[in-house]
């Protein structure tokens, strides 16, 4: 009797995003990130793809803005982060909800001149409300759902969670510990309001002017 083969990083990575209500994911896969793109496409998230990063990441950015909810794009490490730099610093300056996500060398590789290693975290975090890498494999759904929270929270923005391929790859024995994963649902009701007394006052100022000029747009 064949064995059931062991679920992996990448599957708890697409149920965090999927508990995380989280249906389409923009960007390109490649190493070490194709196994997420795989794992969320079998969980029903839609992955578009695109010919660069940095179109994905306008795009996730634009999603966020447009839905209200965080954008995803996914890319790989190293020149895909820093092509997702502009998407990011977009979303950013016009305050959108987005999150990116990318693979990264093998932990145990660091320092050690891996495939097209960078320290992705120090790159996104003048970009980003939030940027980290999870400590373990089973802190991924904790960052990832902090990651979608402080997207919403406040002022909305970008974040950034940090993907090691061998957190990806890692074999996780108790499937059921997958299946039975419950995260907070992070974008339910973390959109923040004006406070209610700042928003008389600004009536008030309005009812009193003369020639008021009211600019409205984004961020």
């Amino acid at each position: 009797m064949a064995s059931t083969p062991p679920a992996s990083g990448a599957e708890l990575i697409a149920t965090s995003l999927k508990q995380q209500g989280v249906d389409i994911i923009f960007g390109i896969v490649g190493i070490p990130v194709v196994e997420i793109a795989d794992a969320c496409q079998a969980q029903g998230i839609r992955f578009i793809g695109f010919r660069n990063e940095q179109s994905a990441a306008y795009a996730a950015s634009a999603y966020g803005y447009l839905s209200g909810r965080p954008g995803v794009c996914l890319t790989v490490g190293g020149p895909g982060v820093v092509h997702g730099l502009a998407g990011l610093l977009n979303a950013q300056l016009n305050c959108w909800p987005m999150v990116l996500l990318s693979g990264s060398c093998d932990t145990d590789q660091v320092d050690m001149g891996a495939f097209q290693e960078l320290d992705q975290v120090e790159a996104c975090r003048a970009y980003c409300k939030y940027a980290a890498r999870p400590t373990s494999v089973d802190k991924i759904p904790f960052v990832i759902e902090k990651a979608m929270r402080t997207a919403m929270v406040g002022r909305p923005g970008p974040t950034y969670v940090d993907l090691p391929a061998d957190y990806i790859q890692y074999p996780i024995q108790d499937r059921s510990a997958i299946q039975a994963l419950q995260l907070p649902l992070a974008v339910g009701n973390a959109k923040s309001q004006a406070d209610s007394r700042s928003i008389q006052q600004a009536l008030m100022w309005l009812q009193q002017a003369k020639r008021p000029l009211i600019v409205i747009g984004k961020g």
